[in-house]
């Protein structure tokens, strides 16, 4: 089966500043709380900064059922990234080590089937000119379109557009590791584990920055079984509702004594 999920071009943000230092050298404390409502579900995270740690903190939901809150640590050595998954819920965690990039070492490499097809992605911004106070914070207002276009016979099935309303302020509130590098061009391979599109990227307009409130209209068209097209619309949310950059209590980069050490913490909907 090709599938590919069609992730909003808003939560490439919300990963940029989800990523582990990757630079030597004491960092500003940050701590914001973001909130994500998409098809009638909302879910909340929080994460904080302090030097070469980092923490996430979520609660997961499954068809309208809770599941456990759940934080993910990371604390970053010379060479290795030492990384608790930890259930605050049932006070287990798992514990376990990653390379300076986040990434797991495997076995076997994972078998990759290119279709020699290209999905292509244009991203355009435009600056309204729009400006208020958010968090003591100036925003500025950007309307962002992306159009994505598959050539026949790519994992990607169809067409999509987005169109992200959003009020945004620098990435320079970060800092300089966790900005995003580039120029805004981006070539990679994407699609599920038996298949995969070569991908290009392709921006224009001002970088919008970190978006701090943000509503995304998606528009996808998909052939149905019968070979008929239908046309899906959907929206979803972004919004912070708390940006500090107060000092944090180290004890929240720590696994707490009592909690038990287990192989793995199981279905967090349980």
């Amino acid at each position: 089966m090709k599938v590919l999920a069609y992730f909003p071009i808003i939560l490439c943000y919300i990963i940029s500043i989800s990523c582990i230092s990757y630079c030597q050298g004491s960092t500003p404390d940050l701590k914001i709380t973001v909130r994500q409502t998409s098809l009638g579900h909302s879910s909340q995270t929080t994460q904080y900064w302090s030097g070469e740690n980092s923490r996430s903190e979520m609660q997961y939901e499954s068809r309208g059922v809770k599941g456990h809150h759940q934080a993910n640590i990371h604390r970053r050595g010379a060479d290795k990234i030492r990384v608790y998954e930890v259930d605050l819920d049932t006070k287990k965690y798992v514990s376990y080590q990653t390379d300076l990039r986040g990434t797991i070492p495997h076995p076997k490499p994972v078998a990759i089937n290119p279709s020699g097809k290209t999905l292509m992605i244009n991203i355009s911004s435009e600056d309204t000119g729009e400006r208020k106070e958010m968090f003591g914070l100036q925003a500025k207002h950007i309307i962002t379109r992306e159009k994505r276009v598959a050539e026949p016979g790519s994992c990607y099935e169809g067409g999509g557009e987005s169109e992200t309303d959003g009020w945004y302020v620098d990435f320079n509130i970060f800092p300089e590791w966790q900005r995003p590098k580039g120029d805004g061009i981006a070539v990679g391979m994407v699609g599920g584990h038996q298949c995969s599109d070569k991908i290009e990227v392709h921006r224009s307009g001002p970088r919008p920055g970190f978006p701090l409130l943000a509503k995304t209209t998606f528009t996808r068209e998909l052939t149905q079984a019968d070979g008929s097209s239908r046309t899906y619309t959907s929206t979803s949310e972004t919004k912070v509702v708390e940006l500090s950059q107060a000092p944090i209590d180290a004890h929240l980069f720590m696994v707490p004594k009592n909690f038990k050490k287990v192989n793995s913490l199981g279905d967090p909907t349980d």
